[in-house]
């Protein structure tokens, strides 16, 4: 996964301190004993920190940070006294300080607060298993989603824990006023002061530029046993905006005109369809009207079944039916819209309208999330159309427990990607379809469809908040980084050639990804109705299956209509999927006619080899595709990423086989996926845990590099050089463990042995300096790592995402690559950690002030943890990573400079170079009391 994020996580035990009595030294120059060392009793480091986040605009992490007293002197425990804060929990503009957001006066204290406090999920992964297999066509579980009972017994919080924060909210002072179906939603309501008391936060007015909003100055604190997952409402800094665009002159596409464009074959379907927004309702004699000027059914206010429509107002604290309806009528254009294109593309279903209520032209972000999470749990509807966003790379905990809630029960959400050349949420959540927009020219008189091309204002981009879903596959090299890409498909959006839309007693022209969404959402009911009538397992969350369909080459331009012309934002349409307008536009009875008639398959995984030995020859998998197809091909993955030349391998008989070399021992997520041909559908096929070891111990070896590039070389790491330079950071072994590289402050690369230098930093800014640098598993590749968190790839090293847009609080002094090669950890100076590609995140001493700076990152052999070393010696083990002793609470002649894995253990390298040994493997020797010519900076093995 791709977060570029910092994660500030729980505390890790700091346990005894040993070192051993007599560090022997072995080197080129002589040997003595290492002077000056204290061997104390065993202490805990006590220290704290305050929090600071690098969060977007909504959240970038969800990892709690604790606050309690003594944090750093053992693991804190859930306990009810212990509070957490939640990371991330306040708007970047104020974490970051006055520079952005300055505030002009405390909140008022009597002004009254509605928040939704989000609870989280109960086994979330496996949740996300579950829509995988039941949304992926040729999975065995194919179309079975879960009922709300289903849900509620598995994945939603449990009524005692609802029942916790409700006595917890009530005797902080608050007054709950609903909890939503699911039970991820509690809402809350009090005064300003009394919701400071409670969550240990300050209100404030800010002003950015010429904008002012309300907010708390620091994240919320909730007891850590509540499981208390995000909070909302705290703040009015994230605007929603909807994404209608109205033309310059009257007219505009009718509703038969769209049909008969996409080719939907003059469906009626009995899927309900729902919408969200906010505002007042469309008035009844306006879609009358609409009707009358179309020549279609009229849409009934309030009527039951066939052509409905109910209105759902959706306040801070819930969403009834026959409530009070907002008066806002300024989205009355987008409304009408909606509803109007959707029921002209998919006539016979029944519409619900959740609006949420507003205050000056914008929705209660509690009462927006309401109307999503309303939607979510409506076993009515099967498709939600949402022509609205946020204008960020954002993320809202709330609305996306909703939406993942929403996929599994079997529902598709789509939302616009807005009417900016830009990145939007919700759009880029991995729970839904994210639509942009085009230009439709259709035929004079016909109206057949001619050609589309990219509309220049459409919504696009790829996000750093989300990883790539693991359905999104096709997409190339086109986006901009390896996060969730948008968008998935586009529709007509250009205003010139938008649909004909009747409101407050006029006619217009309207256009906007806002059309697109509803288009989608119209004739993905008319697919799902047509799987029902054919018998087939149910559509629900479509976007596995809309990826599946579109990358069978041999199906893809029947059922999709290639864009391949025009930008948005600079970024040109092209064949296949791209950034501007994703797959494109559907034909829909060509779709439907191919999904229905494609034979369903399914794709085995075999290992030749399970656990395989770390080491031996390659493990070969054979893929098997039945029922036996005549073409297609099938590509394998190794922990979610393409491998090598086993990508597009063509079947014979249909089996396909790959070979892969293993270069570290740990677990392994192998998988296979088939595109599918003319008469058999694609699927995602079977993932296999492939288990490689035993883990080898480390050489017995390693090195030592000084800041004027001196090697020194012990036990069997032999020496290859001296590098001629100076502020040298860095010494990395190569993989086969016979020669190394050595990088400087500059980024130069000097390679000894069997390491080959592929190339230098270049570009770097005004006081950024070159940290580390980590080779690939092949050796045909490295990362360098910068002081400004930037990740720069040479050979075969790719890249997963780097901090380079994010301001930092400390510079990033340390990086190293996961033993795939298929992700890196990045380390700050106050030990925050970021991780990319496939790097998990374990923890971090980003929430404590520590007492010297971090200066090192080692991870374990499994990839499933690793330690912190800090210059006093301090050690912190996180994940799998065992503690072993630590230097901290001594006093050191030298500060400690670099660590490495040694034998069962680890050794730590002070800047005289001094070892400390702690481990049951030979001690090889040291630099302590040798004159060394310069410092030293770092130790490798």
């Amino acid at each position: 996964m791709t977060v570029v994020s910092r994660h500030l996580g729980l505390v890790p035990t700091l346990r005894r301190i040993r070192k051993r009595g007599k560090i022997s030294v072995k080197s080129m120059q002589g040997a003595g004993p290492y002077s000056g060392v204290m061997v104390p009793a065993p202490v805990s480091r006590r220290a704290r920190r305050t929090v600071g986040t690098t969060a977007a605009c909504l959240a970038l992490s969800l990892s709690v940070v604790v606050v309690a007293p003594n944090a750093a002197s053992a693991a804190v425990a859930r306990r009810p006294d212990v509070r957490v804060r939640i990371a991330g929990n306040v708007p970047s503009v104020v974490a970051s300080g006055p520079v952005h957001a300055a505030m002009i006066r405390a909140h008022a204290a009597g002004a009254p607060l509605t928040l939704n406090v989000g609870l989280q999920v109960r086994n979330s992964a496996e949740l996300d298993d579950v829509i995988r297999a039941a949304s992926t066509p040729g999975s065995a579980s194919y179309g079975h989603y879960l009922s709300a009972a289903a849900y509620a017994a598995r994945y939603a919080p449990t009524s005692a824990s609802v029942a916790s924060v409700e006595q917890w909210l009530q005797a902080a002072g608050l007054r709950v006023t609903s909890v939503s179906p699911d039970r991820l939603l509690v809402s809350v309501q009090g005064s300003t002061d009394a919701i400071e008391r409670a969550f240990s936060v300050s209100v404030g007015d800010y002003r950015e530029g010429a904008r002012d909003f309300y907010s708390n100055d620091v994240a919320p604190a909730v007891p850590a046993s509540l499981g208390i997952r995000w909070i909302s409402g705290l703040d009015d800094y994230a605007v929603a905006r909807s994404y209608a665009v109205a033309a310059v002159r009257g007219g505009g596409f009718f509703p038969h005109d769209f049909q008969t464009g996409y080719n939907t074959g003059g469906r009626t379907t009995t899927q309900g369809i729902g919408f969200t927004l906010w505002g007042a309702p469309v008035q009844q004699s306006d879609l009358t009207t609409f009707a009358t000027h179309t020549t279609t059914t009229p849409l009934v206010i309030s009527a039951p079944g066939a052509n409905g429509l109910d209105f759902i107002p959706c306040s801070q604290s819930a969403c009834t039916l026959g409530g009070t309806q907002d008066g806002d009528v300024g989205e009355l254009d987008e409304t009408a819209l909606d509803v109007e294109s959707a029921h002209g593309i998919a006539p016979g279903a029944h519409l619900k309208y959740w609006l949420a209520s507003t205050s000056d032209g914008h929705p209660f972000v509690a009462s927006l999330e309401n109307a999503v999470n309303a939607a979510a749990n409506d076993t009515a509807v099967k498709v939600v159309s949402n022509s609205w966003g946020i204008p960020s790379d954002g993320f809202d905990p709330n609305m996306d427990a909703s939406l993942q809630h929403a996929a599994a029960s079997g529902k598709t959400f789509f939302f616009s990607t807005g009417d900016l050349p830009e990145i939007s949420y919700p759009a880029t959540s991995p729970y839904v379809v994210a639509v942009g927009g085009t230009t439709l020219n259709l035929a004079s008189g016909s109206f057949a469809y001619q050609s589309e091309s990219t509309w220049s204002a459409a919504g696009r981009g790829c996000s750093s908040v989300f990883a790539r879903p693991s359905w999104q596959t096709g997409v190339g090299s086109a986006p901009t980084c390896s996060g969730r890409a948008e968008p998935d498909v586009s529709a007509d959006a250009n205003p010139a050639t938008g649909a004909y839309v009747y409101y407050e007693g006029g006619a217009a022209q309207i256009g906007g990804t806002s059309l697109a969404a509803p288009l989608w959402a119209g004739m993905t009911a008319d697919w799902a109705q047509a799987r029902i009538d054919a018998s087939k397992p149910a559509l629900g969350f479509a976007t596995p299956a809309l990826y599946l369909l579109a990358n069978n080459p041999a199906v893809y331009h029947q059922i999709f209509h290639d864009v391949t012309t025009g930008a948005t934002g600079g970024v040109p349409a092209r064949s296949g999927w791209d950034e501007a307008t994703g797959w494109g536009s559907p034909n829909l009875a060509k779709l439907i006619q191919i999904d229905h008639d494609l034979i369903t398959t399914s794709t085995s995984l075999h290992s030749s080899r399970n656990p395989a030995t770390l080491g031996a020859t390659a493990v070969t998998y054979t893929a098997t595709v039945s029922p036996t197809p005549s073409g297609g091909t099938v590509t394998f993955k190794r922990s979610g990423v393409a491998i090598g030349g086993c990508t597009g391998k063509t079947l014979s008989a249909g089996h396909a086989s790959c070979s892969i070399f293993f270069s570290q021992a740990g677990r392994y997520g192998v998988s296979v996926s088939y595109t599918g041909d003319a008469t058999h559908a694609g699927n995602r096929g079977s993932t296999i845990t492939q288990v490689v070891g035993p883990v080898p111990p480390p050489p017995a070896g390693y090195w030592m590099v000084g800041s004027t590039g001196a090697v020194y070389g012990f036990g069997l790491s032999k020496w290859h050089g001296n590098a001629p330079t100076t502020g040298v950071t860095h010494l990395e072994p190569a993989p086969s463990r016979q020669g190394y590289y050595v990088v400087n402050r500059a980024g130069q690369v000097f390679a000894f042995g069997s390491a080959h230098s592929l190339g230098n930093a270049s570009g770097l800014a005004a006081g950024e300096t070159v940290s580390s640098l980590s080779v690939t598993p092949s050796g045909n590749g490295y990362w360098l790592f910068t002081s400004h968190g930037r990740a720069l790839t040479f050979g075969d090293a790719h890249f997963y995402g780097d901090m380079s847009s994010v301001a930092l609080n400390q510079p990033v002094i340390g990086s190293v690559a996961t033993p795939t090669g298929h992700g890196y950890y990045m380390v700050a100076a106050d030990g925050g950690i970021f991780t990319f590609g496939d790097a998990a995140f374990y923890g971090s001493t980003g929430a404590i002030r520590l007492n010297r700076p971090v200066n090192g990152i080692v991870p374990t052999p499994t990839n499933r943890g690793y330690w912190l070393v800090a210059s006093d010696g301090g050690i912190f083990a996180f994940g799998d990573a065992a503690f072993h002793g630590s230097m901290g609470g001594s006093h050191l002649n030298q500060p400690v400079v670099g660590m490495v894995r040694y034998g069962n253990g680890y050794l730590m390298v002070a800047s005289d170079g001094g070892v400390f040994d702690f481990s049951t493997t030979k001690f090889l020797g040291s630099l302590g009391g040798v004159a060394v010519p310069a410092p030293i900076v770092g130790i490798a093995s």
